[in-house]
C-alpha cells in the first residue's frame, strides 16, 4: 500500500502534466496537426509496449537479485542488457530512416520530419525500460518516479516553450517528447549507478532473461496492438475525423491507465517461478479491487459528463452530440483493457505465458476486424470493444481456474 500510494502520487503529478500537455497541444495545434501528434504518439506506444516486456524482464530478475540481497547482480543485468538493446536499436533506426517516406504517406503526413525524429531517438526510447525495470525490481520507487514520471513535467515545459517560441506543429511536440525521454534515461541510469555503487565485484547477469523477454514481448506486443492502434487505424481509414477521435481516445486511455502505478508496485512483490501462493493472490485481489474502483469512477464520470474532459483538456465548450457519443463509446470500449493490463502483469510476474497465443489471436482479430468493418469510426470502436472485453474475460478465466494456488509448506516440528 505504501509503494502504491507513493506511485499514485508521482503518477498523479505526471498525469496532471500529461493532461496539461494535451491541453496546450490540443488548443495551440489545429485539429489536423493534433491528429498527427496523436498518431505519432500512438505509433511510439505500439513500439514501446513490447519494450515494456523488457522492463518487466528487468524488474523480474532484478527483484530476484533484491531478494537475494545481491545488488551486483542487478548492476550486471542493467549493464549487459543496456549494451544489447543499444546495439539492437541500430538496425531498427536504419529501417525507419529508409521507410520514413512510406510511413508518412500511410498516415497522410505532410512531411516525414516527425518520423525522422522518432528514428533518431529510437535508442533512447529502447533504453528507458532497461534502467527503469531495474529500479522497479529493486523497489527504489523514488528514483523510479523521478525518471518514469518526471519526464512528463520535462515534456510539458519543453512542449510549451517549443510551440510558443518556434511553431505550433506536431514536429516540435514530438521533439519535446523525445527530449523528455532522454531525461528519463539519464535519471534512471544515474539511479541504478548510485544504488549499486558499493555492490562489490562485477558478476555475470543470470541466464533466462532472454527467453523471459521474448515471451513477455509477444504478450505485451499483442496487448499493445489492441490498446494503441485505434488512432492509427482511424487516421488511415478516416483521416478527416482523426482529430476528434484522438480527443476521445486520449480521454479513454487516460482513464484506463489511471491504475498503472498499482500494477508497477504489485509486480516485484508477486514474482515466482510459475506457482501462485496465497499471499501473492491476496496482493493481486487487493490490487484488482483498487484498479476496478479507479477505472469505475473514471468511466462513470465520463459517461455522465462526457463534456467535462473535453472542456478541461481541449477547451471544447459546445461539443456536438456525435462527439459526446464518441467519447462514451470509446470509454466503454477501452475500460476492459485496464483489467487485462493488471492480470497479464500478474501472469508475467509469476513466470507464466500460456495466454500468449490467445492474446496474439485477439490482436490479429482486432486488426482483421478493423480492415473488414471500417465504414465508420464507431464500427472500428465496436471491434475494439469486442476484442478488449474478450481479453479481460480470457484473463479472468485464467485467474479463476482451480489448481493455481500452492499452499505454503508446513512449519517444521
Amino acid at each position: 500500500m505504501r509503494h502504491s500510494i507513493l506511485l499514485l502520487v508521482t503518477t498523479g503529478i505526471a498525469n496532471v502534466a500529461n493532461v496539461a500537455f494535451h491541453m496546450v497541444m490540443g488548443r495551440r495545434l489545429v485539429p489536423d496537426e493534433y491528429g498527427v501528434l496523436a498518431t505519432l504518439l500512438n505509433m511510439m506506444l505500439v513500439l514501446a509496449t513490447p519494450l515494456d516486456a523488457l522492463r518487466n524482464a528487468m524488474a523480474h530478475f532484478a527483484a530476484r537479485a533484491h531478494r537475494a540481497e545481491n545488488p551486483a547482480l542487478a548492476r550486471a543485468i542493467a549493464w549487459r542488457w543496456g549494451v544489447r538493446i543499444a546495439l539492437l536499436s541500430i538496425p531498427f533506426t536504419l529501417l525507419i530512416l529508409l521507410l520514413r517516406g512510406r510511413i508518412a504517406s500511410f498516415f497522410h503526413l505532410a512531411t516525414p520530419a516527425p518520423v525522422l525524429l522518432i528514428a533518431l531517438f529510437l535508442i533512447v526510447f529502447m533504453l528507458v525500460p532497461v534502467v527503469a525495470g531495474v529500479l522497479q525490481g529493486l523497489q527504489r520507487f523514488w528514483w523510479f518516479g523521478a525518471s518514469m514520471h518526471g519526464w512528463c513535467l520535462v515534456r510539458l515545459g519543453l512542449g510549451i516553450a517549443f510551440v510558443l517560441s518556434l511553431a505550433a506543429t506536431a514536429y516540435y511536440a514530438v521533439l519535446a517528447h523525445a527530449l523528455s525521454q532522454l531525461y528519463a534515461v539519464l535519471v534512471a541510469g544515474v539511479g541504478v549507478w548510485w544504488i549499486t555503487r558499493n555492490a562489490g565485484p562485477r558478476t555475470q547477469a543470470p541466464r533466462g532473461i532472454g527467453s523471459y523477454f521474448l515471451f513477455a514481448m509477444f504478450m505485451l506486443g499483442a496487448y499493445g496492438i489492441i490498446m494503441n492502434s485505434d488512432v492509427m487505424l482511424v487516421r488511415h481509414f478516416h483521416p478527416s475525423e482523426a482529430g476528434e477521435f484522438a480527443w476521445a481516445a486520449t480521454i479513454g486511455r487516460s482513464v484506463v491507465f489511471l491504475p498503472m502505478p498499482i500494477v508497477m508496485a504489485m509486480f516485484p512483490k508477486v514474482i515466482s517461478a510459475g506457482d501462485s501462493s496465497q499471499s501473492s493472490r491476496l496482493i493481486l485481489l487487493k490490487a484488482l479491487a483498487m484498479v476496478v474502483g479507479m477505472i469505475g469512477v473514471g468511466v462513470g464520470i465520463s459517461l455522465i459528463w462526457p463534456w467535462l474532459p473535453l472542456l478541461i483538456l481541449y477547451g471544447v465548450k459546445h461539443p456536438s452530440p456525435e462527439l459526446l457519443h464518441l467519447v462514451r463509446m470509446v470509454m466503454l470500449a477501452m475500460c476492459p483493457l485496464g483489467i487485462s493490463y493488471l492480470l497479464l502483469h500478474f501472469e508475467m510476474a509469476q513466470h507464466r505465458f500460456g495466454t500468449v497465443p490467445w492474446l496474439i489471436v485477439l490482436a490479429i482479430a482486432y486488426i482483421g476486424g478493423a480492415m473488414l468493418w471500417h465504414d465508420s469510426v464507431l464500427m472500428i470502436v465496436a471491434v475494439l470493444g469486442t476484442v478488449a472485453t474478450a481479453s479481460a474475460l480470457l484473463y479472468l478465466w485464467v485467474l479463476l481456474r482451480p489448481g493455481r494456488v500452492v499452499s505454503p509448506p508446513a512449519p517444521p516440528h
